[in-house]
This record gives structure tokens, sequence and C-alpha cells, in this order.
């Protein structure tokens, strides 16, 4: 019994400060939010009323958070401090930054964390989307995506009750455009940023409503602000604070604003619909690596987004009669069948692995990967390594420690997103066991002895002064590889000494050297 409360005792001591310390968080942000909302009041952005609401919703997640498992509270307390940001929030992201919080503390008050990705619909009809350790965040795209589904179900009703909650989050921009925000940190975008795909599906969405303001108003805002000049034309920005290039947002914003624009009878739309595919066209060799496509100029796509741009690729083929496209999608199609290559392949063929010293211990690898696959390094028939690898030169460095001292056959394996095999025999390698002596050479001249050792396979070196004479025996810790160095006074036959770190040793004796000290 005594032993417990010792235990229980302890606890208490290791988690009060840690809760202790959550808690003084949480009242710090939670103070920090009530103070913004008092100045969005007298700044005319929210009424009291409103200001009322937001502060019962605060009450409303503190409550939950002080109930709920430890995991679920940090994200609350992650979605108070994006809610805490905004100085004096304006009325429509204070009312995204609340309803956010709100649908939070609703959704982990009766259930455990949902899988990264998950959409969920709030009371007033938004999509939010679950990020890990970040919380359930309102988005964009994932509405305009669940808009155009309930256009395409017919649902009157809920496309409507959908386009009231996003008039209401929509916030202005100048020249009568109106941007939807991500208020929430990704990646490199921090809080508040836009997206110009997420405004083009929202146009295509809300003309599909018969809502051709919001859509004339959400497509105002991406020319000049939510694209980027290329000499091909216009690139959409797929993040508002990022120059990445993405080709799926490209051509999906194209093909929902050429939608918009129809619906709309929207000429300006029509014509910059037209500049993104021409831009997109030209660049489209940029955008394929001949095994593969990319992402963005700098990264390769993954399967699920090789499989969008493909369906892309085919839906612009079809409204435009241009074979590009449809030989484009043909075209990825196709790298989706064949195997990945790794040609190239350059290997070390000897290893010291033992002792590890930095010198020859591992067996590198280096190969040409076509196209993103899953790589292994496998010795004798074994996988002891591998990574999911972007095409490209990639290298394999490992350490052969624990095999034993002989010949070991080498072969890449690789399997792509789709599962096509590849592999590629590399030969064999030797696994050697230092026993060579180290390289000594040395000579005397005066009272000075000079040094120079060599040492191929193993760190070099532990360098002595052997120095004898009638009844004593002298070492001298020598420095470095190669030097000098006086020899002691007095009479002395002297031996240049050196161990390697595998421990074989060398000597060159010197015989007498008349020492004249310091």
């Amino acid at each position: 019994m005594f032993v417990r409360l010792l235990t229980a005792a302890a606890l208490a001591l290791t988690v009060a400060p840690a809760a202790g310390a959550a808690d003084n968080v949480w009242a710090h942000e939670a103070k920090g939010a009530r103070a913004a909302l008092t100045r969005s009041v007298a700044a005319g952005y929210i009424t009291p009323a409103e200001q009322s609401d937001y502060l019962g919703i605060l009450g409303y997640a503190a409550t939950v958070r002080d109930r709920v498992p430890s995991g679920r509270a940090l994200v609350l307390r992650n979605v108070l401090a994006q809610v805490a940001k905004p100085k004096s929030p304006i009325g429509p992201r204070a009312l995204e930054l609340y309803r956010t919080l709100e649908e939070n503390a609703s959704y982990l008050d009766t259930h455990r964390l949902p899988d990264d990705g998950t959409d969920i619909t709030g009371s007033d009809g938004a999509v939010y989307r679950y990020f890990v350790d970040q919380g359930i965040e309102f988005h964009p795209l994932a509405n305009a995506a669940a808009l155009n589904a309930l256009v395409a179900k017919h649902d009157a009703e809920g496309a409507n009750t959908l386009v009231d909650a996003l008039a209401a989050r929509a916030v202005e921009q100048p020249g009568g455009a109106l941007a939807w925000e991500y208020n929430f940190n990704f990646g490199t975008q921090r809080a508040p940023w836009e997206s110009g795909m997420a405004q083009a599906v929202l146009a295509q969405a809300f003309a599909r409503t018969g809502r051709l303001d919001l859509a004339q108003q959400a497509f105002r805002a991406i020319p000049g602000r939510l694209d980027r000049g290329r000499p091909a034309g216009p690139w959409i920005r797929l993040y508002s604070q990022s120059s990445e290039l993405v080709l799926n947002a490209q051509l999906q914003s194209a093909i929902s604003l050429a939608d918009y624009a129809e619906l709309a009878d929207d000429t300006t739309a029509s014509n910059y619909a037209a500049r993104l595919l021409a831009a997109a066209k030209a660049m489209l060799p940029d955008f394929d690596t001949g095994h593969w496509s990319r992402y963005s100029l700098e990264y390769e796509s993954d399967l699920h987004y090789q499989d969008y741009v493909i369906m892309l690729l085919k839906s612009i083929a079809k409204r435009t009669a241009d074979p590009t496209w449809q030989a484009a999608a043909d075209r990825f199609a196709l790298y989706e069948t064949q195997p990945p290559l790794l040609t190239g392949a350059t290997m070390t063929r000897t290893t010291y692995p033992l002792p590890q010293d930095g010198i020859r211990d591992d067996l590198v690898v280096r190969f040409f990967l076509s196209k993103i696959s899953k790589v292994a390094l496998v010795v004798d028939g074994k996988a002891v390594d591998g990574y999911r690898l972007h095409g490209g030169w990639r290298t394999f460095r490992w350490s052969p420690r624990h095999l034993g001292a002989g010949t070991h056959a080498v072969r890449l394996v690789a399997a792509d997103l789709s599962g096509n095999p590849g592999a590629t025999d590399l030969g064999s390698f030797d696994v050697v066991r230092d026993t060579t002596p180290p390289e000594v050479a040395a000579a005397k001249s005066g009272a000075r002895v000079y040094w120079r050792i060599k040492d191929a396979e193993s760190a070099c070196c532990r360098v002595q002064l052997a120095l004898r004479r009638s009844g004593e025996h002298r070492y001298v810790r020598l420095s470095g590889a190669r030097g000098a160095a006086a020899v002691p006074q007095g009479y002395w036959s002297v031996t240049v000494v050196a161990r390697d770190a595998a421990g074989n040793s060398a000597q060159r004796p010197l015989g007498l050297v008349i020492g004249k000290g310091r």
C-alpha cells in the first residue's frame, strides 16, 4: 500500500506541472481571443450579439477540453491558437474561425480523432477537413467539390444551404472580388492564405447553382492575384504564397473556369481559361519525365495525382478535339504499365567495415532511377535497405559490418507506384578484414626525426617514437600522419612505430639519434 501511495504521489508530481502548463497556454490564448473580439466590435467588424455568440463558443470549447482525452484536448488548443491569432478579425474571418472551433469542440466531444484527410460536414453545411494534430479545418476546395456533388445529385436544398454558408465566409477583395480563405498553416503557407484552384472550382460550382453573382466574384479574385505570369501565359497559384507550378491545378482551373464562363456568358473568363490551357499545352513537355508525370516542375506525381491528371487530360481532349491532350493522356497511362529502370549503377567493390572508422566502411551504390518507386538494396538475396525514391540519381550507403569476410552478391529491386517490378544485378563486392600494416617512412636529421604514414584500409594512425637506451625505455606520442619532432636530450636508439585503427602495426628503426632537447 505504501508503495502504491508513493507511486501515485510521484505521478501527481510529474503530471501536474504538464497539466498546469497546458492550462496556462489555453488561458493565454483564450484571453487573446477575447481581446481580439473586443477590438473587432469597436471597429465595427462584428456586432455585440456576434461577440456574445463567439464568447459562448470559447466557453463551450474550454468545457470540452476539460473532459476529453489529452490528444483531443491538444487539437482543440491548436485550433484555439488559430482563432486567437488575428488581432481584430473582420466579420467573415471571425465567423469562419469561431465556427471552426465550434465544429472541433462538437466533434471531438463525442468522437475520437479521425483519420488524416477525413471530411466532416458542419451544422450549417460547410465542409471541414481533418489534418493530423492540427484540427478539423474549413477547407474551400473541399467545399467547392461538395457543392458540385450536390448539384450533380440535384440536391437543391443541400446546395442552397452550402451556398449560404460559403457566402457568409467570403472575404471582400479589391475590384468586387470575393475570396475564401484557409485560416490554418499548411506547409509553407501561413494563415490566412488562398488557392487559385479553389477559387476556380468555386466559380464553377456557384454558376451551376445559379448564383452567377458569387461565381463572378470568385473568378475576379484570380487574374493578377492568384496566378503567376509565365512566358507561355498565366499559371494558377495552387497556394497563394507559393510560386510552385502544379499541373493538376492548372488543368482543373482551366476546365472549371471554362464551365463558369459558358454558364455566365463571361467572355473575359472564357478568354482567360483559354490562356490557361495554352500555357499548359506549351509547358506540358516540362511535366513529362519520359517515364512518369510531374506534379510540379520539382516533384513527380504520386499515383493519385497521376491518375487525376490523366482524367483531366482526357476531359480537355474531349472538349477541344485537340489530339495533343489525348496523346499526353495515353502516354501518361502507358507509364503506369512500364517497369522502373535502374541504370548507370556503380558500386564499391571492396569494403573494410571493421573497425567502423570512416575509411571504406560502407557499400556505396549509385544508380539512376527512371521514375518514383520503392527501391531496395539486396545483398545475398536479402533486402538490407530500402526507400521510396523519386526518379533521378540516387545513392544507397549501407554498412556490411555484420557480414562475414568474403564475396557477396548485390542487386537492386524496385516497384513503381503501379506495382510494376524492376531489377538490376550489380555483381559482387568483397568484405575484407584489414590485416595490412600501415606504410611507415621515416628519417633522422641532427636531433630531429621526420615521418610520413600511409594506410588505405583503416583510419591512420597512432604514431609514437620508441626511445631506448641503457636501462631506460620511453615512448613519445606524435601528432598527425606526417610531421617532425625533436628527440629528447641524450643518446637514444630511435624507432618510429605506427598502429592503424584495425590494430595493425609497423615500425621503422632509425638507429642512434643524439637528442638536444628543446
